[in-house]
Formats: structure tokens, C-alpha cells, sequence
């Protein structure tokens, strides 16, 4: 008999188990405020509560003993051993293990509660979602607008806006905030996102729009006025003596001029550069955080002509190895020699020379720059306009395998990084901007 009751009694409590382990409607749960704006919330056996609160909430998490009896003798429970007491995610609310907690940033967690109570050791357990906002009645942007100039030479522009009257250790972000854009002009690219307190934008495109951002159910409106601007020249250069005039279009703004050298160039306030001395330097006009620039190289009149030939040859002239020596048709050689006659220089000894026999010579009377220049030779303006760039490593019995030359005709400003230095790039008589990037000989056949 003893056997039978006891079979009994633990089919009903398993059977009870069972019931309460299944989710009840929302909401079964008391909630109770107390004078220093602490909450109450007690939680009833079985059930699956819901409740919604904000960020620096605190109070705590409990047992709710309503319609509680003892299993064995029928009597109300008066009260729950808890064995554990929890959040699920303690970035957002944080539960001690006494249940007291603090909501302590945006996001969603549940808290579980479970225990024993009665002469039996019934179990108890209950379950309340929470979902933590935060109160943005104070929350304001950095700014209001955005008034900045979109540099031709970049592909974006990137800036960021801070989010204010934010509680103290509260991160926001789109993992734990409700957070959309509307962009008033749909011609213009760009990507927003909300990252660290910060409201993060790239525009790929120059013009205006008015954004709409939506943060946490507040609406804030952003004015956005970003300027094409274009300099008349990325890279130029001249004779010791001249001067070159700087244009800036696209903006009403007046720039700031700067010389990364004033000894070599010097530019006024109304970007007028004038050439002092041979060398090289990188005129900027400054717009604030935004910049657009030119690289100048100075070099003597003598050598201006050759620089200047060689551009027209490489440009204008048909490439023709077999007409290489007549007028209108070049090789790589031929567009060397032809341009070093025009300073009243020959190099390379023959009639045709090929550009094996030009290394030759320049080993013997130039000035070896680089073994293999690299980005960094360009970006110290390490190379000079007249300079040749040999490629080697062909079978072809030559000197040193070579089988191509290029004459490097000055630098070009790409654009400038986030440090706000310029990023250079090369210049050739023959090959587009930046054609080559490094890893080849150069000679200097004449300072």
C-alpha cells in the first residue's frame, strides 16, 4: 500500500512539474513602487511575465506567493527557498543573487527565478522578459548640420556626430537601439549607422540632403551640405623663377595656402606658388578638417624642355618600334633620347640605343636613386622629374635583363589621409598616374 501511494504521489508531482513548466499568458506578475522609486517585481510560480523599464532602473526581483499551498498539508506557502535567481544578459539588466538589480543599458534579457517551497520541496519557477529602454527626453546631437568639403581626389567622406545627455556607462549602439535613417536626397550614396554613442556617416557623393534619424523613437534632424571642390592642378612642373596660379572651385570658401617646403615653393594667400629652387614640395589649400593639393617640382629651364617633350611624345606620338627613331612614332628608348636632345644632352652612346644600353650608361655617368623604389621613395619625394625607371629580370642577354624604360615626370596628389598628409602618386611621360608603384631600378643620368 505504502508503495502505491508513494508511485502516487510522485506521478502527481511530476505531472504538476509538467504544468507549470508550460508558458502561461503574459503578465502574471505583481509589480509594486516604493518611495525612493524602487520596483517591486514579484513573479508568480509557473508563470511568464513581461515588463518594460529604463536605463538606471533599480529595485528588485522576488517570488509572488498568491495561491501557493503546501503540497502535503494544504496550507498557504509563506515562503520560497530560492536556489537561483538570474539574468540572462547582465550588460543589460544586472540581478544579484538576492534579486535586487539595475537596468543598465538598452537592449532585451530574461530574468528567471527558481526554488523549492512547501514540507514536499515543490519546485518553483517563474520567468519575466524585460526589455530595457532609455528615456530620451533629453538626448540631443552634437550638432544640428554638417557644412563640409567633399575633396575630388577622395572616394568618401567620412565624419561622425556624438550623441549627448547619455547615462553614464551606457553604450549605444545598433545591437541594443532602435535606430533608422531617412535621407532627403535619394541621388546622393551614403551609409549611417549608430556605433559607441556616436551617429557614424559615409557619403559617396558631394550635395545636400536633410536626414531623419530615428533613435530609440526620437526623431532628430540632420542638415547635411557637403561641396565638390577641385584644385586646377594635382601636380605640375616648372622652372626655377615661374610661378603657377592655384584655382580652387566648387565652394565660396576661401582657403588656407601652405608649402610642405617654402624653400623650394612658396605659395600666397591667393595660392599664387612661386618657384624658388630646384626640389620638390606639396602646395595645400585647407578647408578646416578637408584639403585638396598640388605637387610641385622645380627644376631648371633646361631640363623643363625635356620634361615637357617627353610628356608630348608619350601623349601625342604614335609607339612604333620599327619607326621608333622617326618623327611622330617612339619606344620606350627613343622617347628617352629624343627628350634628354632637347636640353642638349645625349644619352646612351648609339644612334637607337635600347634600353639596356641607356642603364649602361646611366651606371657609368648617372646616379643610382633606388635598387627597387618603393611607395615611400614617393611619398618623400625621393625621385625627380628626368629620373628613368628600369624594369629587369628579362632572358633576353641584355644588361641586367632589362627591357623597359620610363622617365618619371613628377608627382600627383591622390588625396589626403586620415592624418591629413597628402598620399603621392607618380607621374610618367608614357603610363598613366601611378602606373608603376615600386619595385624597380632608377638612375638619375643628370641632376
Amino acid at each position: 500500500m505504502r508503495n502505491v501511494i508513494q508511485k502516487s504521489l510522485f506521478f502527481l508531482a511530476s505531472l504538476f512539474l509538467c504544468m507549470i513548466m508550460i508558458p502561461k499568458p503574459a503578465g502574471a506578475m505583481t509589480t509594486e513602487s516604493q518611495s525612493d522609486g524602487k520596483m517591486i517585481y514579484r513573479i508568480q510560480n509557473g508563470e511568464s511575465a513581461e515588463t518594460t523599464m529604463t536605463v538606471g532602473q533599480q529595485g528588485i526581483f522576488t517570488y509572488d506567493l498568491t495561491g501557493l499551498s503546501d503540497f502535503i498539508s494544504g496550507s498557504p506557502v509563506t515562503s520560497v527557498e530560492v536556489t537561483s535567481l538570474y539574468s540572462q544578459d547582465t550588460s543589460v539588466l544586472n540581478v544579484n543573487s538576492d534579486g535586487s538589480f539595475t537596468a543598465v543599458a538598452p537592449g532585451e534579457t530574461v530574468v528567471y527565478i527558481q526554488g523549492k517551497y512547501g514540507s514536499y520541496g515543490s519546485y518553483f519557477f517563474g520567468r519575466c522578459d524585460v526589455e530595457v529602454t532609455m528615456d530620451m527626453t533629453n538626448v540631443t546631437l552634437e550638432k544640428e548640420s554638417i557644412h563640409s568639403i567633399f575633396p575630388s581626389s577622395t572616394y568618401s567622406y567620412e565624419t561622425s556626430i556624438l550623441i549627448k545627455n547619455i547615462p553614464e556607462n551606457v553604450i549605444l549602439s545598433e545591437d541594443n537601439t532602435n535606430f533608422s535613417y531617412v535621407s532627403s536626397n535619394g541621388d546622393m550614396s551614403m551609409s549611417v549607422y549608430l556605433d559607441n554613442n556616436q551617429v557614424k556617416m559615409s557619403f559617396y557623393s558631394a550635395g545636400k540632403t536633410t536626414l531623419t534619424l530615428q533613435i530609440n523613437g526620437k526623431e532628430f534632424i540632420l542638415h547635411v551640405n557637403l561641396e565638390k571642390v577641385t584644385i586646377s592642378q594635382r601636380g605640375a612642373v616648372a622652372a626655377k623663377g615661374k610661378k603657377i596660379q592655384l584655382k580652387i572651385k566648387g565652394t565660396k570658401e576661401s582657403p588656407k595656402w601652405s608649402s610642405s617646403n617654402p624653400k623650394v615653393a612658396k605659395v600666397t594667400s591667393k595660392g599664387v606658388v612661386s618657384c624658388k629652387r630646384k626640389g620638390n614640395a606639396v602646395i595645400t589649400a585647407s578647408f578646416g578638417g578637408e584639403k585638396v593639393g598640388c605637387a610641385i617640382s622645380v627644376i631648371s629651364a633646361k631640363k623643363m624642355k625635356t620634361i615637357q617633350y617627353a610628356k608630348m611624345i608619350g601623349t601625342k606620338w604614335t609607339y612604333s618600334q620599327p619607326k621608333r627613331m622617326q618623327k611622330g612614332y617612339y619606344d620606350c628608348s627613343s622617347l628617352v633620347c629624343k627628350s634628354y636632345c632637347k636640353m642638349g644632352k645625349k644619352i646612351g652612346g648609339n644612334y637607337a640605343p635600347v634600353a639596356a644600353d641607356l642603364a649602361k650608361w646611366c651606371k657609368a655617368h648617372g646616379k643610382k636613386i633606388a635598387k627597387s623604389y618603393t611607395r615611400n621613395h614617393i611619398q618623400k619625394m625621393k625621385l625627380n622629374p628626368g629620373d628613368l625607371m628600369y624594369e629587369t629580370g628579362a632572358n633576353n642577354g641584355r644588361y641586367l635583363g632589362i627591357y623597359h624604360v620610363e622617365m618619371f615626370t613628377g608627382y600627383a596628389v591622390a588625396y589626403y589621409d586620415a592624418q591629413g598628409k597628402p598620399v603621392l602618386n607618380e607621374l610618367w611621360a608614357a603610363r598613366p598616374e601611378g602606373y608603376y608603384g615600386g619595385g624597380h631600378l632608377v638612375y638619375r643620368p643628370f641632376p
